[in-house]
């Protein structure tokens, strides 16, 4: 496939698991990064097709932030594929834990398949206008242990998650329920672009919206290198910025 048929596939790829989206981005990438300039616009094409897509942005800021594009395609997929926030979840699980979950969330879906003394109820978005009703959420937070949500986006003192995530983890704040923040590797965004990637994730089209989840709601904050504390996430960032990504010039593709 030429590489501009490549990088027109990847952008408009929809439904697709992240680490797929970056391994297929990197691969499509590998043809220009000996032209500064080309990869400047042909990463920015990909990432405005895909708003919504944290760990593209990610990916994206890394490789036009290296010293060696080429290589740092790689390593970064790389970096993807050893993230362990799956099984720091999973350890950090009590015994017969009994967790809420407001899917789509393949981390926590992959952490609980290694434990299988854990109950999980799953609340499923019930699109952009409401999330999942209180009515569903209050009788199964009256038993729950935690609520597990799984952030697509960080930034600041926010994150942004499945419609839904806020009156859930609303609800739990109130009744005492403790919310764990699951933040996977490639999620965190330095704050100098934060506004600008938090804007087009919530006007985006697509067939599962976000919200924001402030993290005053949050009471557990689990990440590749295990938990950390919420006020550190707020200091984070995954890669360095790069506002190239976000500012005007191409966009179609």
């Amino acid at each position: 496939m030429h590489p501009i048929e490549h990088l027109r596939f990847v952008a408009r790829a929809d439904g697709v698991a992240g680490d797929v989206l970056v391994r297929q981005t990197a691969a499509a990438l590998a043809s220009f990064t000996d032209d500064p300039t080309a990869l400047v616009t042909a990463c920015r094409r990909v990432v405005v097709r895909q708003p919504h897509s944290a760990v593209l942005a990610w990916f994206c800021s890394r490789v036009l932030t290296a010293i060696d594009p080429a290589d740092e395609l790689w390593s970064a997929v790389g970096a993807l594929e050893a993230d362990c926030t799956a099984a720091h979840l999973a350890d950090l699980l009590a015994p017969e834990a009994r967790v809420v979950v407001l899917g789509p969330a393949p981390e926590v879906a992959a952490a609980l398949g290694r434990r299988a003394d854990v109950t999980a109820v799953w609340l499923e978005s019930d699109g952009p206008a409401g999330g999942s009703s209180v009515g569903a959420v209050v009788p199964a937070l009256s038993w729950a242990s935690a609520v597990l949500v799984e952030a697509e986006a960080v930034g600041g003192a926010e994150a942004l998650a499945s419609a839904g995530a806020l009156p859930v983890a609303a609800v739990a704040h109130h009744l005492g329920v403790p919310v764990w923040l699951v933040v996977p590797e490639g999620r965190v965004l330095a704050s100098s672009v934060w506004p600008a990637f938090r804007t087009r994730a919530l006007n985006a089209e697509c067939d599962e919206p976000l919200e924001v989840v402030p993290a005053e709601l949050v009471d557990r904050v689990v990440r590749p290198v295990g938990e950390i504390d919420v006020a550190e996430l707020a200091r984070a960032a995954d890669a360095p910025a790069a506002p190239e990504l976000f500012g005007a010039g191409p966009g179609h593709l």
